[in-house]
């Protein structure tokens, strides 16, 4: 220890030195030795001192952090003193039983063990001597009342607290019984705002009052106002309840006959009372906000809960509404139907379960919750869809065109429906040349543009904290080109550059970053330039089966012309796949849409027109051309050849040559070789021989 520390530690060496006991001085050092001497003698004592109090011990560590996991000889877990997601924190005991702690992120040891509620290694000690400077709350129950009152007379004559409570659902019935009241207050970012004041209750005493401004979202509450404890009427015979995020959340449910209760705000942390309450129920449904900080604060608690209830929780997917609230505006007359689907197919999936949790085939026949999308059918709201296929096959030119259209709220392909909204393409593939080429041709679609982050301005990490407050400001569409170079700098960050996207286990971090975007209020289209023979492993991938919504095969039957383009749905969960026939060239810079084929034309019409147009540019056609057409397999190439031949819409006047759509081909044949039936049983090198004649 220098003479610096002992000073700061033992006493400040320029406030005035203490006597140096004359023990000290008969040594016959110097005057500044004999300081030093003492205030290391003083240091050794202290230690003394401090090791005769009882040290944290490993377990009692570990007891205390979040994520712990087995790393090596010791453990890892999330860091306690800041905001950790990955882990930072290393936890280990020396030889000695020294404790061994350090925080990759470089938080200090004693920052940690602070945060874990000691100090320097020590158990804190009691403070209940110390002084309590938080602030009061003075608010009475008077006060509440009289804002109460305010509210009746909304209901009555009307108002904006009233008005904006009926938009949301909430009866008046259920307002009067959770004590709603209105006023006006001014507000940090609105400013001055008519306000529906919530009281806040525990054990039937009053210790807090918050603001919702309306009809703009702000929030404030009273000083010395306590966020802690559950919020609600519970009812207590039922035997399942809601676990809600927020008072409006939980006064919606109420005034629809669920039972329920709600935290008080994303911050609130579970009491041993607050458990005991939800373990009184047979059932408990993890509902929250699908915000990122809704989803955290339910994970609290579900770890909490699963501590004690494991049987009795099921934590519930809203599928792409940001919480109760959104589900009931996108369908007033039908949000209770809706919400109890959710719910049964909630308790379908829960952990433990007995035949009655399961659907049934009547069940699975019935009304289905509807389904937001961006681009209907094609693109739901909140979730990952995949566009993939061969290279030059067209994918970025139809995300972009996509990408205008949601812009821009024009129906894609003139036929399906969008959901106007911002959006963001992520670019690590093309450079700005090929970017402004692409939106060129669909400049005409609407004045709304499309944002870009780019290989030349730098493309953000999709853990970024500025990537999610832009999806949670914005909710944005957000294109993500391409998977491989993501994947690439996802590995590159987290994992040392190891890594494969093919393996279920190196992929699933990068699709939870996916999927936070998503929790944030992102919708992704992530395009993926796969081999030929990546394509199956694609469409079969544990990760894309788990976490993406929609996945498309993009095949250009006439690469790199794209004249024609097939979008060819591979995975549809919860849903019908949605495959078309597109026109690209010479119809986008005609109109600046992708076009459809006529939807009559059958797979024998587009054989037939496939030969005509070769011949139009003065080319033959042969069997192995045909079998040879982009994504359509052989075998099947083989039987729609012979059934145009049978059919008399093609001819082949002799085997092995060129294939004609006229009688009269320049070939010196008169006689159409008959149709014959393929045999089953046949090998790929000898298709031509025994399927064709």
């Amino acid at each position: 220890m220098t003479f610096v520390e002992c000073s700061s530690q033992f006493g400040e060496r320029h406030a005035g030195m203490p006597m140096v006991p004359r023990k000290v001085r008969q040594l016959g050092y110097g005057e500044e030795a004999h300081q030093i001497l003492y205030f290391v003698a003083q240091a050794a004592r202290h230690c003394r001192k401090s090791a005769s109090r009882p040290a944290m011990n490993l377990d009692q560590v570990l007891s205390k952090l979040e994520n712990v996991r087995k790393c090596g000889s010791g453990y890892s877990a999330r860091c306690p003193f800041h905001n950790d997601k990955n882990n930072s924190l290393s936890v280990n005991e020396g030889a000695d039983g020294i404790l061994l702690i350090r925080c990759h992120a470089g938080c200090t040891f004693e920052a940690i063990m602070t945060a874990l509620g000691s100090v320097n290694g020590q158990p804190r000690t009691n403070q209940s001597k110390s002084k309590d400077t938080s602030p009061k709350f003075n608010y009475t129950d008077a006060e509440v009342k009289n804002l109460a009152e305010a509210l009746i007379d909304e209901w009555k004559t009307g108002g904006l607290v009233a008005d904006w409570l009926r938009l949301r659902g909430i009866s008046r019935d259920v307002s009067l019984l959770l004590r709603f009241g209105a006023t006006q207050r001014t507000f940090p970012k609105v400013g001055h705002s008519a306000a529906l004041a919530i009281p806040l209750y525990h054990d039937k005493k009053l210790v807090g009052v918050k603001y919702r401004a309306v009809p703009d979202k702000d929030h404030l509450a009273e000083t010395g106002s306590s966020m802690s404890g559950l919020y609600g009427r519970p009812d207590d015979p039922a035997k399942e309840i809601l676990l809600l995020e927020g008072p409006p959340d939980v006064a919606l449910a109420m005034s629809y006959k669920f039972n329920c209760v709600g935290i008080q705000s994303a911050e609130t942390k579970p009491t041993k009372a607050d458990l005991a309450l939800l373990g009184e129920y047979l059932t408990i449904f993890i509902i929250g906000d699908s915000d990122r900080k809704g989803r955290e604060a339910m994970n609290r608690w579900q770890t909490e809960l699963n501590a004690d209830y494991p049987q009795a929780l099921i934590r519930v997917n809203l599928g792409g509404y940001k919480d109760i609230g959104g589900l009931y505006a996108a369908d007033p007359p039908n949000f209770r139907t809706a919400l109890e689907t959710i719910l049964r197919l909630g308790r379908a999936g829960r952990d433990y379960f007995d035949p009655d949790d399961l659907l049934t085939e009547t069940e699975l026949r019935g009304a289905k919750v509807r389904e937001l999308s961006v681009v209907s059918r094609l693109v739901p709201r909140k979730q990952i869809t995949m566009f993939f296929g061969e290279e030059k096959s067209g994918k970025t030119l139809l995300a972009t065109y996509i990408a205008k259209c949601v812009a821009n709220g024009i129906s894609v392909f003139e036929k399906y429906p969008t959901t106007q909204m911002p959006v963001l393409y992520l670019d690590l593939e093309n450079g700005h040349d090929e970017l402004e080429a692409n939106t060129q041709w669909f400049s005409r679609l609407g004045p709304a543009e499309i944002r870009f982050r780019t290989r030349e301005t730098g493309v953000p990490a999709l853990d970024s904290p500025g990537l999610i407050r832009y999806c949670e400001k914005y909710q944005p569409l957000v294109i993500i080109d391409s998977q491989t170079k993501a994947v690439k700098k996802y590995f590159d960050a987290a994992r040392r550059g190891k890594g494969s996207q093919f393996d279920p286990d190196d992929m699933s971090g990068f699709y939870d970053q996916l999927l936070d975007l998503c929790a944030a209020g992102a919708t992704i289209i992530i395009i993926h330039h796969a081999t030929k023979a990546d394509a199956e492993q694609y469409a079969n991938s544990h990760q894309i089966g788990a976490n993406v919504s929609r996945a498309f095969a993009i095949v250009s039957e006439d690469r790199p012309l794209l004249n024609r383009v097939r979008l060819q749905g591979i995975l549809f969960r919860g849903a019908e796949p949605v495959s078309e026939q597109l026109i690209g060239f010479p119809l986008i810079p005609q109109t600046g849409h992708f076009g459809l084929t006529d939807v009559s034309e059958t797979p024998i019409d587009r054989l037939v027109r496939f030969v005509k147009e070769l011949e139009a540019k003065g080319q033959t056609c042969t069997a192995e051309q045909i079998k040879s057409r982009k994504g359509i397999g052989r075998n099947r190439s083989v039987v729609e050849l012979n059934q145009a031949i049978g059919e008399g819409r093609l001819f082949w006047p002799k085997k092995r040559g060129p294939i004609s759509s006229v009688r009269e081909a320049p070939y010196g044949a008169t006689e159409n070789i008959p149709y014959v039936e393929p045999r089953t049983e046949s090998t790929e090198a000898d298709q031509d021989d025994v399927n064709v004649h």
